[in-house]
């Protein structure tokens, strides 16, 4: 992989290449991590959501903060560089209750189940496949993409590295 850039993908950032690319998303708790390929298009995207829906318009500075707005925006940015939204293969990780708020847990701190509820939403109504997902929990993940092999790896905090998927299915048909 030695020509292959490391494209870090910190919290509330998308991130976009159409050139090989080790994307790293780390810290996703109770956030999102969502990988995006057009296979056809050699583009790759990585977007790093932490909250469900835009809370005021003053928000709008960061539309990958949030899934309401930053799904589609992923896909804008892909599609700037030559993707096509109908091509695109889908992985996502996240939604981990990290936080515990006493005995009784207020549906309204559960920002991992709406986030999980919100990225579902979202990508039926823009239409996008879905290949993998890595959901729930309690613990934290890093999202690791290879964008030339397809590769997706979750690495966990409780232990342990494992492949997610492989979203380019020319490497799929090799294997």
């Amino acid at each position: 992989m030695s020509n292959s850039t490391q494209i870090l993908v910190s919290t509330a950032r998308i991130r976009v290449s159409s050139h090989p690319a080790t994307m790293i998303c780390p810290g996703i708790g109770s956030s999102i991590g969502l990988v995006a390929m057009d296979e056809v298009a050699g583009v790759t995207g990585l977007a790093h959501m932490m909250l469900p829906k835009v809370l005021n318009k003053s928000s709008l500075d960061k539309p990958g903060r949030y899934v309401s707005t930053g799904v589609a925006e992923l896909v804008r940015k892909m599609e700037e560089q030559g993707a096509s939204a109908s091509r695109l293969v889908i992985a996502y990780v996240g939604g981990a209750e990290v936080f515990t708020f006493g005995a009784e847990r207020n549906q309204q701190f559960n920002i991992g189940t709406r986030n999980v509820a919100a990225v579902s939403d979202q990508l039926h109504e823009l239409g996008l496949r879905t290949l993998a997902a890595d959901l729930g929990g309690n613990n934290g993940r890093t999202l690791i993409v290879e964008s030339t092999s397809g590769e997706v790896r979750v690495r966990t905090t409780n232990g342990g590295e494992r492949t997610l998927c492989i979203l380019k299915r020319t490497q799929l048909e090799a294997a």
